[in-house]
């Protein structure tokens, strides 16, 4: 009697258990994500709209222009930068992810006026998050000045950016405090919406009698940083999970 051949079924069944199915199992989120993304690019560049979701009291679109790290440098890139927001506005994106750390919310607030003005959109049709890391400071005191050079009144989004500071040591302030000053914006109609970025669930646990709980948590997440304890914490405690980062391994 002949031996059916081996299927490759069977095969991944074999393996599954392994650490080859580990690295099965992580490339095929990875082709997911890029697929998602991949459809998200299409939409955006064919003008059509980028799918949203909601999210505390607003309409989220789940794909951002971010203007982080790529785009610290001098003046000559800030225009550069300005030149892509608008570009990145003309195809599509509707929302931007910006920080105070990153030092060019003012050019972004100039390539927002300019869009508006030229297109004729209303300010409410785009998105805008930005996060405050002096948190030993007056947050709210942040706040205003980056709504001023933004040029708008008010963030869609506004997150704490980190657990710690740029020098990465732990900030004078209880987690609580930053928290209650956060909320004070958000009842002052200053921002939309609150949340953290990059807090572990310890951080998370200092404020969980907090009358108002983050509507996200922003985090790096991908294949090869999965952070499912943490993934798990947030959505029993109903924290979405915003990520940067995506396809960084790929």
């Amino acid at each position: 009697m002949v031996s059916p051949p081996v299927t490759l079924m069977s095969f991944f069944e074999k393996w599954q258990n392994t650490a080859v199915g580990t690295w099965l199992e992580l490339l095929r989120v990875a082709w997911r994500l890029v697929t998602f993304f991949q459809d998200s690019v299409s939409r955006v560049t064919s003008g059509l709209r980028v799918p949203e979701v909601r999210m505390g009291q607003s309409d989220l679109p789940a794909l951002a222009f971010g203007v982080g790290s790529a785009w610290l440098g001098d003046k000559e890139q800030q225009q550069k930068l300005k030149r892509t927001v608008l570009q990145a506005l003309d195809a599509g994106f509707r929302h931007l992810d910006l920080a105070e750390a990153y030092d060019n919310s003012h050019v972004v607030g100039e390539a927002v006026q300019e869009w508006l003005q030229k297109t004729g959109c209303r300010r409410e049709e785009l998105f805008i998050t930005n996060k405050v890391i002096s948190l030993d400071s007056d947050i709210a005191q942040v706040c205003d000045q980056l709504l001023k050079d933004c040029k708008v009144d008010y963030f869609d989004l506004f997150l704490l950016h980190c657990a710690v500071s740029e020098e990465n040591e732990p900030f004078a302030k209880p987690f609580p405090k930053m928290w209650e000053e956060m909320m004070s914006l958000q009842a002052a109609g200053k921002v939309k919406d609150i949340g953290v970025s990059n807090w572990r669930i310890e951080e998370l646990q200092s404020i969980k009698g907090a009358a108002v709980q983050p509507v996200c948590n922003q985090l790096e997440a991908h294949p090869l940083l999965q952070q499912r304890g943490l993934r798990a914490y947030c959505e029993m405690k109903r924290i979405d999970i915003t990520c940067y980062g995506a396809l960084a391994p790929l």
